[in-house]
């Protein structure tokens, strides 16, 4: 399970989980956007969430293995300003922490 699913699910604020595991609501937020935690960290989770979330969750092995092997169509397309839908995408996740 993802660690965003699991604090959804369980209804913990980043800030509150984040002193579970000893790291700021920031960086709870960077571990929800894809960061990957330290070795130390990820078995804190790992024991924080019972099991739910595992060092497995923290790695898109199976998104990774599906894009290599799906034929691409137009490799060179891409799309048009990306570090904006990323920082759309960073605000929207981080501030959900604050309400």
């Amino acid at each position: 399970m993802k660690l965003a699913s699991y604090l959804k699910l369980k209804e913990i604020n980043q800030k509150d989980f984040g002193k579970k595991i000893g790291v700021r609501q920031s960086t709870v937020c960077r571990y929800i956007l894809g960061r990957i935690p330290t070795k130390s960290i990820i078995s804190k989770i790992y024991y924080a969430t019972n099991g739910e979330v595992t060092p497995n969750d923290f790695y898109n092995i199976d998104k990774l293995v599906v894009s290599l092997l799906k034929p691409q169509e137009n490799p060179k397309k891409t799309p048009k300003k990306p570090h904006i839908v990323k920082q759309a995408e960073h605000y929207s996740v981080c501030s959900e922490a604050n309400r």
